[in-house]
């Protein structure tokens, strides 16, 4: 394994100008894998990467030959996967800021897990997350569940956008409102007063978004999906 150094700078793709904005997140794994490598910044170890006026410079622990996987939170709010990425390059991605409508995707991996995993993402400002989150299961693991949701110890609600989905199942999992299996938290519909309940968008308050999952898992691995429309 060699520590191998990215640099990737996010610019508009209309005019291909460098988006030179504070903020913005990114995690790092092995191509085909959700299971976060080492990172590095400023010689330290880092639990994410963190862009400085939108771009991505780092050092990941790799095998030799192996290709990563890029999972961004760009400062405009925007998700960002790049894939099979070479570590040597490339040395810009570009991304549409006019659209209002995104996708965070965020690895989970139980290796990377405990009691409350912060993401490393954070809840978009001015953003509304959409009612309609989904778990994209990569490695299933029986009688396991997920939550996700922001960081409790903030103030939030753990499991706020998705309540106990299953991951025992490969493939694609979404938050529900039907009667006998609600699913979707609480922080993504409303009651109408009469019991019934409907899905809601959830305004923004920049929390720390995190995942737990619940039992003893050992094998479980996927992608979160959390759609939001940027304001």
């Amino acid at each position: 394994m060699a520590k191998k150094a990215l640099s990737i700078q996010l610019a508009d793709h209309l005019t291909g100008k460098a988006i030179m904005a504070a903020g913005g997140y990114a995690l790092i794994c092995a191509a085909g894998s959700t299971k976060k490598l080492t990172m590095y910044q400023n010689g330290s170890t880092v639990s994410r990467v963190s862009l400085s006026n939108g771009k991505l410079e780092c050092e990941v622990d790799v095998d030799l030959g192996v290709n990563v996987d890029i999972y961004m939170q760009a400062p405009t709010g925007h998700g960002v996967v790049a894939t099979d990425i070479t570590p040597s390059g490339p040395s810009e991605i570009r991304i549409d800021q006019n659209a209002r409508h995104s996708m965070l995707r965020i690895p989970f991996h139980v290796d990377d897990a405990s009691s409350e995993t912060d993401t490393g993402f954070v809840e978009p400002t001015n953003g509304l997350i959409l009612p309609n989150p989904t778990v994209n299961v990569s490695a299933i693991d029986a009688g396991i569940t997920i939550d996700v949701g922001t960081l409790s110890s903030d103030s939030g609600d753990a499991d706020g956008f998705m309540d106990g989905v299953s991951v025992a199942t490969l493939g694609l999992a979404k938050g529900t409102i039907a009667t006998g299996g609600v699913t979707l938290g609480a922080l993504l519909k409303a009651d109408t007063g009469s019991g019934v309940m409907v899905p809601e968008g959830h305004v923004s308050a920049g929390k720390a978004i995190t995942y737990t999952m619940s039992g003893s898992p050992d094998t479980a691995a996927g992608v979160i999906n959390l759609p939001v429309l940027l304001g």
